[in-house]
Order: structure tokens, then sequence, then C-alpha cells
């Protein structure tokens, strides 16, 4: 006498379903020109969120909900003279995009994150 169980998953195609349902959105490198103490400073907030895409994620967030502009000090406004390359997710670009209509350059917008990020 055979039994046949119908609907049962093996072990490994329930770890794959979990996998799916938990993974994160693919990521971009995308470069953006700003103040050198700008990008230091992101640097310098980046541990407590994990990476620098992601504190970079969690201050557009925060920063596109915000009802009024946020005032940058001006150690962080300047020339942008320096590059730096994150990993972010799709929507996290088209937040710093649409934030530029705001802030202007894309600096000012980074310099605007890493206010905010501080501000926390």
């Amino acid at each position: 006498m055979s039994f046949v169980v119908r609907g049962s998953k093996t072990a490994s195609s329930k770890q794959e379903n979990r996998k799916a349902a938990h993974a994160t959105p693919p990521t971009r490198a995308k470069s953006y020109r700003a103040p050198q103490s700008v990008i230091d400073a992101i640097k310098a907030l980046a541990p407590e969120y994990g990476s620098r895409g992601r504190a970079l994620q969690v201050a557009t967030e925060l920063l596109i909900r915000h009802r009024a502009k946020i005032r940058v000090p001006a150690s962080l406004q300047g020339q942008a003279d320096a590059v730096a390359t994150y990993k972010l997710i799709p929507r996290t670009i088209e937040l710093i995009e649409h934030l530029t209509e705001t802030y202007g350059r894309y600096g000012d917008v980074l310099a605007a994150c890493v206010q905010i990020l501080r501000s926390e």
C-alpha cells in the first residue's frame, strides 16, 4: 500500500518562498556630487542605519513627508567638490530627483538628508 501526499512542499521550496517574500528590492549604484563635508557626514551617520544607502533611504522618506523645507547649516553648504556613489533602491533615487525641485542641486538634497538624520 502506498500513500500519496498532495500539496506537500519540500523544505527547500518553503525556504525559497520565504526568501522571496522578504526579498529587498534590487539596488542600483548612483553617484552624486556634493560638498565633502556632506559626504563625510553621511559616512559618519551610516552605522546607525546599517549602510550609507539605507541612511539616505530613511532621510529621503522623512524629507518627502516633511511639510517645510529643512534649513541646512552653512557647514553643510558649499561647492559640490566631491563625488560619492551609493547603492540605492529605485524609490530612493526617484525621491532624490523629486527633492531637487525643492532644494535645487543634488548636494543640497544630500545636505538636507544629513540635517534631518541629525535632528532625529
